[in-house]
């Protein structure tokens, strides 16, 4: 009974200290609190890449959220207060498509357009897959806009931020909020 008795209080504790760090009252509006914790990063089972080996242990900080996701109206409020272009917007440079292809593969011109991955739903002719799509990018979200639909229909839709968009938000706005 003894060795049930401490890991029993530990979890009250942590269970009382997650529940005051979920109803903080320094809270920016529209955001949570996502609590601090230890993970496992990486993989080492046969299938992973070699980039995510080894699996390591990871300790992430607490780190304030948004409590939805980025829409593109809110996006486009964001780029047209800053000027900002995406990197689907910009043409990627022949050292950027290489080395995302394996090698012996060539680098083409039509490779060095501006777009976006876009992910094509499963058919029962094939499985479902990401694929390059030249013009796309958050004022173009679904492959069958191409450049002639835009973003009115979709703007309550998500967008989806690469890494290097969100540092450029972060710098334009250190404070983390999101427009």
């Amino acid at each position: 009974m003894r060795r049930f008795v401490l890991p029993a209080l530990l979890f009250a504790c942590a269970a009382v200290l997650a529940a005051q760090a979920a109803v903080r009252h320094d809270a920016p509006a529209g955001m949570v609190w996502i609590p601090g914790r230890e993970f496992t990063m990486g993989s080492h089972g046969p299938r992973s890449h070699p980039d995510e080996q080894p699996a390591h242990r990871v300790r992430l900080n607490g780190f304030w959220m948004d409590a939805t996701d980025v829409t593109n109206a809110q996006f486009r409020s964001f780029v047209e207060a800053t000027g900002y272009v995406t990197t689907a917007e910009r043409a990627p440079s022949r050292d950027d498509v290489a080395a995302q292809l394996p090698p012996g593969v060539e680098v083409t011109p039509e490779m060095l357009v501006p777009g976006s991955l876009v992910f094509h739903r499963p058919t029962a002719d094939a499985p479902g897959r990401w694929e390059w799509t030249p013009g796309a990018s958050w004022r173009h979200p679904e492959p069958r806009c191409g450049r002639r639909g835009g973003v009115s229909k979709f703007t309550p839709h998500p967008t989806r931020l690469g890494h290097a968009n969100t540092l450029a938000i972060d710098a334009v706005n250190p404070t983390g909020f999101v427009w």
